[in-house]
């Protein structure tokens, strides 16, 4: 039986500029994954075997996970950008990482990771509301897993009809960004045997400036999170076991 928790997580010291590369945007909300994987997850990253999907420009994932001590292929669909390659060369277990071109909807690999992790991908795969692609990708996701080997997520939720409009006109909502809600993500994971998440965020993905993210994503912390339920949030981020 599958078992699904809300839970929160204390936030750790990081240094600000490394949690930056790492992180990338609205860096005061998205930053808070760190921590929760690291506490809540009990996992030994010294030496898995991972994975990074969507990686994006900065391969921000597989960065974090080679800090770890792991074994990270940072991936994306038509191969990790130079950007990213020379983020991770800055750093001297880069060693550690290598790359491919892999797309999620046919990874090439069979129980294979210990630890797969992804962050803002979905969206841009399931674009116009293609909630059964997203489902087909988290199944790949599934098959690539060793037998209890972990999923790591963090992705962006429908929220409010005011993220929906600022999206539309600032946002990936212009690219026809697939959004789902809380309740539509949370069904992508039905194969795993454990769930666990948690929900953050509200205005900080408005900020234009890195300091009008960190501004917003303070008041984030201390107002928001209080107020707004967990489905109008517009980040969920976790983890689930196979």
């Amino acid at each position: 039986m599958r078992r699904i928790h809300n839970q929160m997580s204390d936030t750790p010291a990081y240094d600000p500029e490394l949690i930056r590369k790492i992180i990338g945007w609205d860096v005061k909300n998205w930053s808070q994954i760190l921590p929760y994987w690291e506490n809540l997850c009990s996992l030994e990253f010294e030496n898995s075997e991972c994975l990074e999907i969507g990686a994006g420009y900065n391969g921000g994932m597989s960065l974090w996970l080679a800090m770890m001590g792991a074994r990270v292929i940072c991936s994306d669909l038509r191969g990790v950008r130079k950007e990213a390659r020379d983020l991770h060369g800055q750093y001297p277990f880069q060693g550690t990482i290598s790359y491919e071109a892999i797309d999620a909807q046919a990874i090439p690999y069979d129980q294979a990771f210990d630890v797969i992790v992804f962050k803002s991908v979905l969206g841009g795969i399931g674009r116009m509301g293609e909630l059964r692609v997203q489902q087909s990708v988290v199944e790949q996701m599934y098959g690539a897993l060793k037998p209890g080997g972990t999923l790591l997520f963090a992705e962006n939720l429908t929220a409010t009809w005011l993220h929906m409009l600022y999206r539309k006109y600032f946002g990936a909502g212009r690219w026809s960004w697939g959004y789902t809600t809380l309740e539509e993500f949370l069904s992508l994971f039905e194969s795993f045997t454990d769930m666990q998440y948690r929900t953050t965020g509200c205005i900080g993905a408005m900020g234009f400036t890195r300091r009008q993210q960190n501004l917003l994503g303070w008041v984030d912390r201390m107002v928001f999170n209080h107020l707004l339920p967990e489905r109008l949030r517009y980040i969920v981020f976790g983890y689930a076991v196979k």
